[in-house]
This record gives structure tokens, sequence and C-alpha cells, in this order.
């Protein structure tokens, strides 16, 4: 028995090349000190795999493109090879260096399409102890939050098991006609919108290698600028991450252009409910970089708002499904054209995640990592991942267009603490050595202001106080 993918999730089919793979995964960093079989072992990781990841059936499927690409992918049933599909690595030393090292190798090669489309990788060896679980997923079968739903599968069950999605409530239905003249308006805005800002950094053809670094953010810092600065926790994080990207680029480049484009996806959970596929549309920001805190946050407020009532994310949605009315071949055609065009400097995500730590065969996961796709005409990807109160923030990137995403994930840190401690508007500092306090070893979990970068490409994890 087969069934027709949706045109959404057989859009990221489309778009995937081998130095472009479609994937997103998690790292998560596992504490074993108080389990008492001691340190997970790859045959405890295989069973567990095997046994509860039978309530998500896609992870039992595999793409299939029938008559040679000349029909919609559908879905087949393929058996999963457990020695495929989790697999144990050792590092050689402990620190992250070493450790994210590993995770941009692995998250840079594609996923086998002959397979179902998932892998588990267990990494020993991490300083005192611990250990790592590299999850990946293809987008083709889940979005981010979707990815939630197979974490929640993977990790032991918790007292509230669904995660705290922030998602408001569905929209009242409009008339068919209206809703026509709506993603019609909404397209014609996009088109008109033009493409992103000259900034050839983040701008150029994505290649096949991939480097990652990570931070951690205390969710009350976030919570402490929301309620000063107003909007929400959202609008804070771009806050965040311009702010960290404007004293990234000062220290490295010693420029700094007006602005950035960027696109933030959304999720349309509210209106499909919860479960496998992609249920996701975009908004696109124009970011200015060097703005006050205050202003910066009120501005995308009002941004969001004329973009929800310019209807310009509900339209790319409806684009994307209208072209799996075209044949399989002009749907891929017109899937690559449309995304071959910069329409943006960066890509940044916010996954709301559950209020508990997750635990894994009793293991406690002390954070939790989001690594993204990379677009073909955008280098850098920046994704949170709220999980028990620790944010961990995940850089992705091209090292061919960012050559530092560990100093950019450590600025985004230290902006974040210097929003979530400060009682007045902050003054901003400039020039290089506004970061010269980002590259110390943090420790996932550990408060904002130690959570930086250990080298070029990495921030060091450690255990939380």
């Amino acid at each position: 028995m087969t069934e027709t993918l949706s045109p959404m999730d057989a859009s990221f089919l489309h778009l995937e090349r081998t130095w472009a793979p479609m994937h997103f995964a998690g790292l998560s960093i596992l504490d074993p000190a108080d389990r008492p079989g001691g340190a997970i072992t790859e045959a405890e990781l295989r069973e567990v795999a095997d046994r509860r990841f039978r309530r998500l059936p896609r992870l039992r499927l595999r793409p299939v493109f029938p008559w040679h690409g000349l029909r919609h992918a559908v879905w087949e049933h393929a058996s999963a090879d457990l020695d495929w599909h989790v697999r144990r690595h050792q590092l050689a030393t402990g620190d992250t260096e070493a450790l994210l090292g590993l995770v941009g190798r692995l998250h840079a090669a594609p996923l086998d399409h002959r397979r179902p489309l998932w892998e588990l990788h267990l990494i020993d060896g991490l300083d005192h102890g611990r250990q790592a679980i590299l999850m990946k997923v293809h987008h083709s079968i889940a979005d981010g939050i979707g990815g939630l739903d197979v974490a929640e599968a993977l990790f032991d069950p918790r007292p509230h098991s669904r995660a705290a999605g922030r998602r408001a409530a569905a929209p009242a239905p409009v008339p068919a006609w209206l809703a026509g003249l709506q993603l019609l308006e909404g397209a014609g805005r996009f088109v008109l919108g033009g493409l992103s800002p000259d900034l050839p950094l983040f701008n150029r053809p994505v290649g096949p290698r991939r480097q990652f670094a990570i931070a951690s953010i205390s969710a009350a810092d976030l919570q402490a600028a929301k309620h000063r600065l107003g909007g929400t926790v959202d609008d804070v994080l771009l806050e965040v991450v311009a702010e960290g990207l404007a004293r990234h680029l000062e220290r490295t480049s010693n420029s700094l252009p007006k602005g950035v484009r960027v696109m933030v996806p959304v999720s349309t959970r509210r209106l499909a409910g919860r479960g496998s596929g992609n249920h996701v549309t975009a908004m696109f920001f124009d970011l200015p970089l060097g703005a006050d805190p205050d202003a910066f946050v009120e501005r995308v407020s009002a941004l969001k708002g004329v973009l929800r009532q310019e209807h310009v994310g509900p339209a790319l949605a409806a684009l994307v499904e209208a072209s799996g009315r075209l044949p399989a071949p002009l749907q891929g055609l017109a899937v690559r054209l449309a995304t071959s065009l910069p329409t943006c400097n960066l890509v940044v995500s916010d996954i709301p995640g559950p209020a508990e730590p997750y635990r894994l065969l009793g293991a406690r996961v002390e954070a939790m990592y989001p690594l993204m796709p990379l677009a073909p005409t955008a280098g850098v990807s920046v994704a949170a991942l709220n999980v028990g109160g620790v944010v961990g923030v995940g850089v992705t990137a091209d090292p061919a267009q960012l050559r530092d995403p560990g100093g950019l994930a450590a600025e985004i840190a230290e902006a974040a603490s210097r929003l979530g401690r400060s009682r007045i508007r902050p003054a901003r500092s400039r020039g290089p050595s506004a970061g010269r306090r980002a590259h110390r070893s943090p420790r996932p979990g550990a408060p904002a202001r130690r959570a930086a970068a250990a080298s070029k490409s990495a921030s060091a994890p450690r255990r939380p106080r």
C-alpha cells in the first residue's frame, strides 16, 4: 500500500541535492550519572528505537518516484535496518570541538532515500562521562514541531507528553472568494517585496560542507526581556539574533550592513493539528542591525501585524500546494527555480519545547540543540529550542560563508544575557572589543552569560549548575 506525498512534503525531496540535504537534526547532551545501568549502549538505543518508533508509521516508509520520476512521489513500506539507522561513534577527545566537528560531518551527509529517512547516532567519549545523541529526520517526514513528535516518541514518557507550543487559535473561516483574493494579494506583495538586501557573505550558492556551533540561553532571560520590552518571546529572539549578528560582523568584518532579511518559519498546525507531515509557511522580515532593542521589538511586532494582514504566508503555502497539480517533473522544476532566488539572508527558527527536561532510558538530557537544513542561497541558519528552561541555540553554516559560527553563537548568547539582566535600556558597545567575552567555554544549560564559543566552530558544552 502506498500514500502520495503532499506537495509541501514532496517539495523537500525536490529541493534535495547531495550538497544540500533537506533533513533537520537535534543534538542532545545526556548525563547518565544517575542512571542505574550507567552509559547507554548501542544495543539499548536500537531496542528502544525499534520499540518506540513503531507509533510513527512514517519512520517505516521510504519515498519513491514511480515511473522514473514521471509520477508524484509516494511513501512505500520499507523495513528499518536498525544496524544501519542506529550507529555509535567514539570521540578521540572529550572536548566540544571534536563533538561538533563530528556532528557537522554527520549533518552534511544526506539520508539514504532507499531506506526510511531517519538516523540515530550515539556519541561516546564526552567529558565527565556524558554522551550525545544526534537524531536526523528528513524534512519530508515532518517540520520542526513535527520533529518534536519524533523526540516525544524516542525519549522516556513524561507526565505531560506534549510540547508546550505557542499556537494561536484557528482564525474564523472566510468565504472562498475572499480567501482567494487574500492569497492573490499575499503573492503579489511577496513578489513586490523583491529579493533580499545585498549581503553576499550569506547569499552565495551553498556548498557541501557544514559547521555547527551551539550556545545555551536561560529561558528566564528571554522571558525577562519579553516583559521589559513587550512583544513575544519570538520577537525577543529575533532581537537577540540581530544584536549578536551585528556584533559578530563588527568584530570579524569591520563593517555593518543596515539590515538583513530573515525568513522565519511559521507553524500552521493550529489548522492541521499534530502529527507527521509539514504544516508550515514563512514570514520575511527586513531587520535593522544596530537598532535600539525597545524600538526593534516594537518594529517587529508591528511588522508581524502588517504581514498577517497582507496574507503573504498563506499565499506562499498555497503556491506550494498548487504546484502539486503540475506533473511531477514540472513540480520539481518549479520548486527548485523558486528556491534558487535569494529571498533571504538567513533563517531564524524558534521551536517551542516541553517545560520539563527529557530523559532517555533514565539518562537526563541536559540540553538540546537544533540543526537546520540550509536553503540553496542562504548559507546560515539559527534555530532555538527550549527544553526544560534551557534554550539550546544551534547555528548551522556553510563554512565558506560563515567562518566562525561559534563566535556568532556566543554573541547571541551574550545578547540574550544582557537583555534579560538589564533593568534599563542597554547601550550598544562598538568595535572589536564587543565580542571578546564571547570566547569562553560554556556548558549546555549553564547561564547564558557563560554560553560562549570554545573555538571557531564550537561552543563547549558542560554540565549545568
